[in-house]
């Protein structure tokens, strides 16, 4: 049985995790907290991305593969961009 990752899914996880671990940053105010945040989305992203890969479902379903698998490489380089170069 597959379990197939949509753009929703992956919509939904993303800002799952930001929206939580803002929040927890916010409560600790730490030094470095919003570094700490952005290494855990990166490390988030980059194992749905390989998820996704492993589980390819259908020819058909493959331009929507790679379309989320687009999408998570350029959310892992905005956020290190964004973030991690300074």
């Amino acid at each position: 049985m597959f379990f197939y990752i949509t753009f929703a899914h992956v919509y939904f996880l993303v800002t799952s995790v930001l929206w939580y671990n803002a929040d927890v940053v916010r409560k600790r105010k730490e030094p470095h907290a919003m570094e700490k945040l952005v290494f855990e989305t990166i490390e988030s992203l980059l194992q749905i991305k390989k998820l996704r890969i492993e589980e390819r479902g259908p020819v058909l379903s493959r331009l929507t593969d790679d379309e989320i698998v687009l999408l998570i490489d350029n959310l892992v380089d905005a956020l290190q961009s964004e973030y991690l170069v300074q």
